[in-house]
């Protein structure tokens, strides 16, 4: 390797490491100049989560045909990556239906439900395992004994659930593949797939508590979604601090969280979990109020 080649590769890691830097201060164009830089510096060794990174800055900034690009690209390189195929296709969805949402589809994620092994995996398998207790916890000392699980996925929090509280549990998504999944797995609660904002099953369900994981940063009607729980329940749920794929909001700080969530609920109470990733879940839980 020469010299000068030596000298563009490091600039272009610098490049990387300032996007890196003002993404997380959601200066998401000044991103974009960076990851670009940094892979006209290096061209084709560039790495595949570059082109992948600023596919998702492009998203951020509304450039959803930059986007698509950039993601084909970084399936180039890497075309064994399922989940960029998936973001590929949901990009062209939204090319289809316009609009400035960036609200994933129920078939976005029937495909990832589908195609990623990971969510076929035990309950006990999983990087939330610490904000999982600390729920089990929480439902405990409420007395908890009916739950509706609104976004259940898969199942796999619903069979860690399962042995530890015995409850009464109504889980609820979206996506047909995850309902279908959560049902295969045999559990003694039932499952069934709608629409939190347009089910009935929000309103006529009989629960005294309703958990809600992971779920609130994908649509933008949140807070008409927690407006649907009736007074008086018990409520945890929780919410990123990083974007991925088909998040339409995100949380730096748990004052952020508060602001936004804490006028719905009574006895509100923020709880920090850092991932093996490094990145962070809020937890937050109170008595909805009405």
């Amino acid at each position: 390797m020469s010299q000068q080649s030596g000298q563009k590769r490091a600039s272009a890691t610098i490049y990387v490491q300032q996007a890196k830097l003002e993404e997380a201060a959601g200066q998401f164009s000044k991103a974009i100049e960076l990851y670009s830089a940094a892979i006209d510096l290096k061209g084709e060794a560039s790495p595949a989560w570059w082109h992948a990174r600023l596919a998702q800055a492009f998203i951020l900034v509304g450039d959803h045909q930059k986007a698509r690009k950039a993601y084909t690209e970084a399936i180039k390189i890497d075309p064994s990556n399922d989940a960029w195929q998936t973001a590929t296709r949901e990009l062209e969805r939204w090319g289809h239906t316009g609009g400035g949402s960036i609200e994933a589809s129920a078939g976005y994620y029937d495909d990832i439900y589908e195609k990623s092994a990971s969510y076929r995996k035990d309950g006990e398998d999983t990087s939330y395992r610490q904000m999982w207790e600390r729920i089990v916890d929480l439902l405990t000392t409420n007395g908890s004994r009916s739950i509706l699980d609104i976004g259940c996925g898969p199942g796999q929090f619903a069979a860690f659930l399962a042995k530890r509280f015995k409850c009464e549990y109504l889980g609820m998504d979206f996506s047909s593949v995850a309902v279908r999944q959560a049902t295969e797995r045999k559990l003694p609660f039932t499952f069934a797939q709608g629409n939190a904002l347009t089910t009935s099953l929000v309103e006529s369900v009989a629960y005294d508590t309703v958990i809600c994981t992971e779920v609130l940063e994908h649509v933008d009607k949140d807070l008409e979604l927690i407006s649907w729980v009736r007074s008086g329940t018990f409520c945890i749920f929780s919410v990123p601090s990083f974007y991925a794929f088909g998040h339409v909001r995100y949380f730096k700080t748990s004052e952020t969280v508060t602001e936004r969530y804490g006028p719905s609920f009574d006895g509100f109470s923020v709880e920090k979990f850092v991932l093996p990733s490094t990145e962070s879940i809020f937890l937050f839980h109170g008595i909805k109020t009405s």
